[in-house]
């Protein structure tokens, strides 16, 4: 009787651990999960020129975004706050609406994962260029 309930008891063992793995792995994909963190904006895309002039932009001053989880938007300068406002991550999971006031600006998604996003910026910052962001 001990036998059989041990061998009942790792079956189910297994199966929640196997229900554990995969929800951890289907949440760190989440861009709504990954999204919130501190983000440093470290390079650019674009030739060469572009690139070490905005490195040496960023190594001056430093240019930061917050995402928190409740919808909070922090933007640093030279590791200042500078600015709070609220975001939205787009339906489609492919831009953040930042809004402050009655000011709206938004980070169009390239790539994004835990460590490192890529995005354009539009209404601020460089626009057009892909901005490369590290977490921090």
């Amino acid at each position: 009787m001990c036998y059989s309930s041990c061998k009942i008891y790792a079956s189910v063992a297994k199966c929640l651990l196997w229900v554990l793995l995969i929800f951890i792995v289907a949440c760190s994909s989440d861009p709504k999960t990954l999204i919130v963190n501190r983000w440093k904006a470290t390079s650019v895309h674009g030739t060469e020129q572009e690139k070490e002039k905005w490195e040496k932009r960023f190594e001056k001053k430093s240019y930061e975004f917050e995402f928190k989880d409740n919808g909070q938007c922090l933007m640093y300068e030279g590791g200042s706050l500078e600015t709070e406002a609220k975001y939205t991550l787009a339906t489609d999971n492919k831009s953040v609406l930042i809004t402050q006031g009655n000011q709206s600006y938004t980070l169009q998604i390239i790539s994004l994962s835990k460590e490192k996003m890529e995005a354009v910026t539009k209404g601020f910052m460089a626009p057009r260029d892909t901005i490369i962001y590290m977490a921090q």
